[in-house]
């Protein structure tokens, strides 16, 4: 009889195991959720951006690209402008579309990347206008 209530506890205790590594593994599906990243946006900058745009400090940056730094005028625009931007190009600008190399989250990235080199007001003021965007949207 004990041997039978030992199995006892080894099976409900394997059967709680179980549905928790379950639960777990359900918890993120479907979540959709991406991952942005400061440092993919970093690799991913200075593969497909920094040809033309040049480094934070907008050194090595091509003719007519607009500076992103603090002393340009990206931060102007809202996040869903910039992200637009840089999967479909900018006309009447040489800016490129990047969809067929980069999706949404690597232009999210390449965003976030981007903001380390404005100032915190700059920062906040751009944050402000993205949600104010969104919100009308």
């Amino acid at each position: 009889m004990h041997a039978d209530g030992d199995m006892g506890h080894l099976r409900f205790g394997l059967l709680t195991i179980g549905l928790a590594v379950v639960v777990e593994g359900l918890a993120g599906l479907g979540t959709g959720e991406a991952v942005i990243s400061v440092e993919a946006g970093e690799r991913l900058y200075a593969t497909h951006c920094a040809q033309c745009h040049g480094d934070g400090q907008w050194v090595g940056a091509r003719d007519g690209a607009a500076p992103l730094n603090a002393r340009g005028h990206v931060w102007h625009h809202p996040d869903h402008l910039l992200v637009q931007w840089i999967l479909h190009g900018k006309p009447p600008t040489e800016m490129p579309a990047f969809r067929d190399r980069l999706d949404e989250t690597d232009a999210r990235s390449i965003l976030a990347y981007v903001k380390t080199w404005w100032s915190p007001g700059q920062q906040a003021t751009q944050a402000e206008l993205s949600a104010r965007y969104k919100q009308a949207l």
